[in-house]
C-alpha cells in the first residue's frame, strides 16, 4: 500500500491532446517539464504499419503542431512532416497556483528529438540551476548522433537558450542507446548519474555512473 501521505492523483491543467510524457517538477514544485510531440503518438506506433517518420500527418493534434513541420535537410523536398519532439516547460511563482499553459524551452531544436529533462537547483540561489541533463537525438545522417544520446547544461538557468554539452564516453555512445536521465548530487560536490540503456550488452538495462564535476 501507498503511505498515507499520497493523496488522489488528478490531471493538471495544462495537459493537452498532445503527448506528454518523461515529465519533471523541480523539488520547489515550481517548474514543469516534459517531452512533447504534438500527435497521438500511441496510435502512430501501433497503427499496424511500419512507422514512417514523413507519415505523422493523420495523427496531429494539440498545440505547436510547428514542432513536426520542419523537415531535416536530408529529407527536404520529400515530406512535409517530420517526427520529432520538443522539451516544454510551465513554470509558476507559488505553488498556491496553477501551472499556466506550456511553452516551447529554449534550447530545443527543430526536426530533432529532446526529452527526459532533469535538473538539480542551485542551493544558494533557485533561479540558478547548477546542472540539467536531457535525452537528445539528431537523426540528420552528418550529425553522427544516430542513437539518443544525454547532454548535460552547468551552471545554467530554468529555461536556457543552449550551450549543453554531450557527455564523453563511457556514458554516450555512438553505437547504443542513452535515455531517460536521473542525475543526483552526493557527497558535497559527487554527481551520480542513472540512464536508461537496452542495448548494451552484458549489462542491465539501467546504467549508473559516477561524474566528477569540471572544475571551473
Amino acid at each position: 500500500m501507498l503511505p498515507n501521505e499520497y493523496g488522489t492523483p488528478y490531471p493538471l491543467e495544462v495537459n493537452t491532446l498532445g503527448r506528454e510524457d518523461g515529465s519533471y517538477i523541480t523539488r520547489d514544485g515550481l517548474t514543469l517539464y516534459c517531452f512533447y510531440a504534438p500527435m497521438d503518438l500511441f496510435s502512430y506506433v501501433y497503427s499496424g504499419g511500419e512507422a514512417d517518420p514523413c507519415k505523422v500527418q493523420p495523427y496531429l493534434r494539440g498545440p505547436f503542431q510547428e514542432i513536426l513541420q520542419t523537415v531535416p535537410p536530408s529529407l527536404a523536398g520529400t515530406c512535409d512532416y517530420f517526427l520529432s519532439s520538443d522539451i516544454l516547460i510551465s513554470h509558476r511563482n507559488s505553488t498556491d497556483e496553477a501551472f499556466p499553459a506550456w511553452s516551447i524551452t529554449a534550447f530545443s531544436l527543430p526536426a530533432t528529438f529532446e526529452g527526459a529533462p532533469q535538473l538539480i537547483l542551485n542551493s544558494q540561489n533557485p533561479d540558478l540551476v547548477d546542472y540539467m541533463v536531457f535525452t537528445f537525438l539528431n537523426p540528420e545522417p552528418s550529425a553522427g548522433n544516430g542513437t539518443s544520446d544525454i547532454a548535460l547544461f552547468r551552471s545554467t538557468t530554468r529555461n536556457p537558450a543552449g550551450g549543453y554539452e554531450m557527455l564523453p564516453a563511457p556514458v554516450n555512445s555512438t553505437t547504443t542507446t542513452e535515455d531517460n536521465p536521473h542525475l543526483e548530487r552526493i557527497n558535497g560536490g559527487e554527481l551520480l548519474l542513472y540512464f536508461v540503456s537496452h542495448d548494451r550488452a552484458g549489462v542491465s538495462g539501467r546504467q549508473r555512473y559516477f561524474l566528477e564535476p569540471q572544475q571551473r
